[in-house]
C-alpha cells in the first residue's frame, strides 16, 4: 500500500511540474524511470511503458528507460520488442561514462553477497528475496539475475528461473548458463508460471544431469 501511494505521488509530481523538464531533462527522465520501475514491480506493464517512453521524450539516451521497456515487453510476451529495446539499452550504456555505473553497482553488491550466503545455507526463498532486491537496485546486473534464477531453480520453479536466467544472458552471454537454460526449456513442457507452493521451499531442483550443470553455475556465480 505504501509503495502504491509513493508511486501515485511521484507520478503526480511529474505531471504537476512539467516546467522542471526544461531545467534539467536528464533529472526528470530519471524520475520517470523511477516511476516506471515502480509500476513494473507492481506488474503494471502498460503504465510502466508509458512512463519509460515519457523518460525517452526528455532524454533519448536514457539506457534505463530502454531496458525498462525491454523488460515490460518481455513479460507481455513480445520477444521482438524485448530484443530491440535491449539493444538500445546496451548501446547507450556503452556510451555512458564508466564511473556513472559505480554507485548502482555498489548498492546491489550487498544484496548479491547476502543472496550468496543464503544459497550456501540452502535457504533458497531468502536467497531469491536478496537477489530480487539486487535486481531492483541495479536491473543491469547480470550476476543478480543469475543468482535469482539459481534460487528459483533450486525451488523447482522452472518458469521463474528461466525468466531470470534470460535476463542475465541478455546482459552478459554465458555459454555454460545458456546450456542449462536450454535444458530447462526443453523439459519445461507447457509454458506458464509454476506456482511455488507446489513444492516445499527447501526441496532442491533435480533434473538428472542438469543438477550437475546447476552446481557448476553456482561455482561460476561465486
Amino acid at each position: 500500500m505504501k509503495r502504491m501511494v509513493a508511486s501515485i505521488l511521484l507520478g503526480l509530481s511529474l505531471l504537476l511540474w512539467p516546467s522542471l523538464a526544461k531545467a534539467d531533462p536528464k533529472a526528470d527522465a530519471a524520475k520517470w524511470v523511477q516511476y516506471g520501475n515502480q509500476q513494473y514491480q507492481a506488474k503494471q506493464y502498460d503504465g510502466a511503458i508509458q512512463s519509460f517512453n515519457s523518460a525517452l521524450k526528455l532524454d533519448k539516451t536514457t539506457a534505463a528507460a530502454y531496458q525498462g521497456l525491454a523488460y515490460c515487453y518481455y513479460y507481455k510476451g513480445n520477444k521482438d520488442y524485448y530484443q530491440r529495446y535491449m539493444q538500445y539499452a546496451n548501446y547507450y550504456k556503452a556510451q555512458a561514462p564508466a564511473a556513472a555505473a559505480a554507485p548502482a553497482a555498489g548498492g546491489a553488491s550487498a544484496y548479491i553477497e547476502q543472496g550468496k550466503k543464503y544459497l550456501q545455507a540452502r535457504q533458497y526463498p531468502y536467497a531469491a528475496w536478496a537477489f530480487n532486491k539486487a535486481t531492483q537496485v541495479e536491473p543491469s546486473n547480470a550476476q543478480a539475475w543469475q543468482g535469482l534464477g539459481t534460487s528459483y531453480a533450486y525451488q523447482g520453479n522452472k518458469a521463474k528461473a528461466v525468466e531470470a536466467f534470460d535476463h542475465s544472458l541478455a546482459l552478459q552471454p554465458n555459454p555454460q548458463l545458456q546450456a542449462y537454460v536450454n535444458n530447462l526449456k526443453a523439459g519445461a513442457g507447457a509454458t506458464g508460471e509454476e506456482k511455488e507452493e507446489k513444492q516445499e521451499p527447501w526441496v532442491p531442483y533435480a533434473m538428472g544431469a542438469a543438477v550437475v550443470v546447476l552446481g557448476a553455475i553456482m561455482i561460476f556465480l561465486f
